[in-house]
């Protein structure tokens, strides 16, 4: 049985990582959508006893959402991979949930993952840089700067300075190659995030070098490199793009939801409402609203939203108990909420998230070791 679990999720990691990374081929994502749900309901299904009853708002959020896709009336026709998609985060949160719940020996194995997916999302960003307008473009580009970002909660599984440090630097690298603002941004906080954490006595005077050093780094070197110009320009520019077009982005979404009926504000307007919405009011195409709060409400309404928040702030309650306890995890489950709550914030990651897939293996991993976690650090 032992064995069984381990090449069910193995299958389950695998197939996350490869619809990353297999960003221009629309039918391998397709058939990892497919795998990863169908592994994921088999394992919940025969080990379904050991979700903790904490996780019902996950539960409740992804009922809320497929309601929306499968009641409310939409432009969209809703394809069978849409249902799937929608329902991949719960299916690998709750799959890795249960596999580090049985086996928390296995914890050893993430670290090694870890740098493995790092380098290769590393690479494949190099690979669609150099391809674009080729067989590549922007948007994959970008993409795949999301997915090395989303990598990054990874990295403090590491207590090896070398190797930590190491993996950073390769992330920051990512980072200014994508071009990715919002990554750029959510590089930061993790950063700030874990240097917080890690204060012991002494704070103020530690806080003050590291930002001194980082101030350096971003004031005398970064300039003065060629391959950071272009990200430096975007910058500088993001006052007057309003981050590539977010903020009519979002005035849009508010005009939309002041359009909603009862049901509307409900339901939603059903599976990329926003689009359809903006697509009516203002004939202007857009895949989504980067903003998973405002996509949310259009999308699925007042249901799901509510679930949605109501999961957030569990896992933050729950980050604040693991970082009273010390515990070895709570610096890369803490990150995996830095990373997302960034995410939902610029790039909608929620509901248009599998670049993030990767991320949740980890964010339910750790949820499972936290809660069965016998050692805690005392340091």
């Amino acid at each position: 049985m032992i064995f069984f679990d381990y090449i069910v999720y193995t299958l389950i990691g695998s197939m996350a990582f490869l619809k990353c990374f297999a960003i221009s081929m629309t039918i391998i994502q397709t058939y990892c959508a497919v795998g990863i749900f169908a592994l994921s309901f088999f394992l919940i299904s025969l080990n379904f006893k050991l979700v903790n009853r904490s996780q019902i708002s996950i539960a409740i959020l992804i009922y809320a959402f497929s309601l929306s896709l499968s009641i409310t009336p939409s432009l969209y026709i809703t394809t069978f991979n849409d249902y799937i998609n929608a329902l991949l985060f719960p299916s690998i949160f709750l799959s890795s949930y249960i596999f580090f719940n049985k086996h928390s020996n296995a914890y050893i194995l993430l670290k090694y993952i870890g740098i493995v997916a790092i380098i290769l999302a590393y690479f494949n960003l190099i690979r669609l840089s150099t391809e674009i307008n080729l067989i590549a473009n922007r948007p994959m580009q970008s993409n795949a700067g999301n997915t090395l970002v989303a990598l990054l909660p990874f990295v403090f599984l590491w207590n090896n300075k070398l190797i930590r440090y190491g993996l950073l630097i390769i992330v920051f690298c990512g980072c200014i190659i994508s071009l990715k603002r919002s990554g750029f941004v959510i590089f930061l906080c993790v950063l700030l995030f874990y240097f917080t954490y890690r204060k012991y006595n002494g704070t103020s005077f530690k806080l003050l070098k590291y930002a001194i050093i980082i101030s350096l780094i971003g004031l005398l070197i970064l300039p003065n490199i060629e391959i950071t110009q272009p990200l430096l320009e975007r910058l500088e520019n993001i006052g007057e793009d309003g981050g590539s077009g977010r903020n009519h982005l979002a005035e849009m979404g508010l005009e939309v939801l002041s359009r909603n009926g009862l049901p509307e504000w409900v339901l939603g307007n059903g599976y990329r409402g926003f689009a359809d919405k903006i697509l009516l009011i203002y004939d202007r195409n857009f895949t989504c609203a980067h903003n998973d709060y405002i996509e949310i409400l259009c999308d699925c309404g007042i249901i799901a939203f509510i679930s949605f928040i109501a999961f957030l702030i569990k896992m933050y309650n729950y980050s604040k108990l693991i970082y009273r306890r010390r515990s070895q995890f709570a610096i890369p489950y803490t990150c995996c909420i830095v990373v997302f709550i960034g995410a939902t914030l610029f790039v909608c990651s929620f509901v248009h998230f599998w670049y993030y897939l990767p991320m949740y293996c980890l964010f339910g991993a750790t949820q499972a070791l936290t809660e069965n976690e016998d050692y805690y650090e005392t340091t």
